[in-house]
């Protein structure tokens, strides 16, 4: 970089993203002793937000942790999410027509389908030569407990254009949109001089930042990160990307984007709330009866495995003053001149291992249920354990379709716009957007497939019920009149999903039906009865249904 030409400064953008940041994190006051208390039982590498100034390595941040259950669900929960969402390795989304061509996606040309077909491949191979899932796994722990926060940028490295940050959510604060969403985010964190030049290779420093960065270049800087979004700007500019020094309050980058590089979720939401509520924030107090019923049992393992003995104070073999009551120490006390007590004996202490263990286990299983890590321990039979786990798995689903229900347009719909529109950018392709009307997203995870499978079990529960009811002789004429019976079987394909290339189209389906109805129209011609002869006779004589024809003339026994 040139150290000599720089550009003056502009501070109004600067004091304008400054001033909005302050009123946000205002807000996010509120919640900072909360999210401390449940992020230092949960994920304590990360309880930074009461306490900042921590250095990294050199404090114990699991001194106080005694029961791992919250620590390991975390990780499991995560991970568990991602199997469900989007799973290593396959193709959980695929890209497809829009609605306003919904329908004709069959019909559509060889070149439309390759080309949907090549962004779809485009999108998974940037994203599985990225660092994305370890860095989706990271926010979606921190979803757990209320909110996850990843960050999606560009690089110049052409075989690894991507990366993905998940960013802390104790260096975040938010504004809200329209419908209460989290639309506007601001990150406040430090960088070095050198790291800081590295990361935003176009922004325009000041010279008297890039003089301290010469001196000194691991010297660090409070940088504020924010996205704004601008309804009255065109749609391809409406994101504004901004980089700002909070130490000398000067605007470093700026620029308007079709799409915000901050991809926030969050597994529910109370009215009147932004920040979400995870299953960790909603069961603290389990959490914390764990944390406390496993540091009493730690506790009393000790003092039974080194008990505390008593002795005479006035015995002279030990200092009363300096005596700390803990496991193998020695208690003095007053010895009564009369009493005939050995000079040091050992303290009973009355205590219930069992009691702990109990109440333990029924809160850990409850935490690791409502979790859904699902642990279900091998008992001979592979099948059934396999179905066992599969039902959990179903069940835990079951359970949380509103949560599903939002991490479907909160994190997996902004994931693939902002990989989309990043990837236009580039020069990938010329479409800037998906607007859900020329092209859009279609869904392939494993909890779509759950669904769908629900979908098509209700259907035969349907198919069963009209059996039962009114006969299997008349079941088919009943579902033919209660269902479109030449829609039925795109949906069931759908449901399946079957590959769309081999599936009919609209225009195929109505080419298929006129050729089926003319079919129809020459086999009922082909069975339509033969001009007679006078007499009323073709040849045979004609008889009445179920009834056989009359012999022939001269036809007769014994002829």
């Amino acid at each position: 970089m040139d150290f000599l030409k720089v550009p003056k400064q502009d501070t109004k953008h600067a004091e304008e993203i400054l001033k909005r940041y302050d009123a946000a994190n205002s807000d996010m006051q509120t919640w900072l002793s909360t999210l401390q208390n449940v992020y230092s039982l949960v994920l304590p590498n990360k309880a930074k937000f009461s306490v900042k100034d921590r250095t990294p390595g050199q404090s114990d941040y699991t001194a106080h942790v005694y029961d791992w259950t919250a620590v390991i669900g975390a990780e499991q929960y995560a991970s568990n999410l991602i199997a469900n969402l989007m799973p290593s390795g396959t193709n959980w989304f695929e890209l497809s027509v829009g609605r306003k061509h919904k329908g004709q996606q069959a019909d559509a040309g060889k070149g439309t389908q390759d080309l949907l077909a090549h962004m779809t491949k485009t999108i998974f191979d940037v994203l599985n030569s990225s660092n994305f899932y370890q860095s989706v796994h990271q926010s979606l722990m921190e979803m757990s407990i209320s909110t996850g926060v990843l960050l999606v940028n560009e690089t110049a490295d052409i075989d690894h254009p991507l990366t993905f940050t998940s960013v802390p959510l104790h260096e975040c604060c938010f504004e809200a949109g329209p419908s209460q969403e989290i639309q506007n985010v601001y990150r406040k964190f430090e960088l070095e001089g050198h790291a800081m030049l590295g990361q935003w290779p176009k922004a325009k420093w000041s010279q008297s930042v890039l003089d301290i960065i010469k001196d000194d270049p691991k010297s660090k800087f409070t940088v504020i990160e924010s996205t704004v979004k601008h309804t009255d700007k065109p749609i391809h500019k409406e994101w504004c990307y901004s980089v700002v020094l909070q130490d000398t309050s000067e605007t470093a980058l700026i620029e308007y984007r079709s799409y915000s590089p901050f991809i926030t979720f969050r597994p529910m939401v109370y009215s009147g709330e932004l920040l979400g509520r995870g299953v960790m924030l909603n069961m603290i107090s389990a959490i914390r009866t764990l944390n406390r019923l496993a540091e009493d049992e730690l506790r009393l393992n000790a003092y039974m495995a080194k008990p505390i003995f008593m002795s005479p104070s006035g015995s002279g073999a030990i200092n009363p003053y300096m005596v700390k009551i803990q496991p193998g120490c020695i208690i003095p006390y007053q010895a009564d001149a009369a009493s005939n007590r050995p000079p040091i004996e050992q303290l009973t202490i009355q205590g219930n291992l069992q009691y702990t263990q109990v109440n333990s286990q029924q809160i850990k299983s409850e935490l690791v249920r409502a979790l859904g890590v699902n642990p279900v321990q091998p008992d001979g039979n592979a099948q059934e354990t396999a179905t066992r786990t599969q039902l959990l798995n179903e069940d835990w689903i079951k359970r949380n379709q509103e949560m599903f229900g939002r991490l479907t347009p909160e994190l997996c719909t902004p994931l693939i716009k902002t990989v989309f529109h990043i990837l236009h950018r580039m020069g990938y392709w010329k479409m800037p957007i998906i607007d859900g009307q020329i092209i859009d997203i279609e869904f392939t995870s494993p909890i779509m497939d759950t669904q769908k499978k629900q979908n098509v079990s209700r259907m035969m529960q349907y198919a069963q019920a009209l059996q039962q009811t009114v006969g299997p002789q008349e079941a088919l004429t009943a579902f033919a009149y209660g269902i479109d019976i030449t829609e039925y079987p795109t949906w069931l394909a759908e449901q399946l999903n079957i590959d769309s290339p081999i599936r009919r189209g609209d225009l195929s389906k109505s080419a298929m039906m006129s050729a089926a109805k003319q079919q129809m129209q020459m086999q009922g011609q082909q069975q339509q009865p033969q001009p007679t002869t006078p007499g009323g006779f073709n040849g045979q004589q004609q008889g009445l249904p179920g009834q056989q024809p009359a012999p022939a003339a001269g036809a007769g026994a014994g002829v």
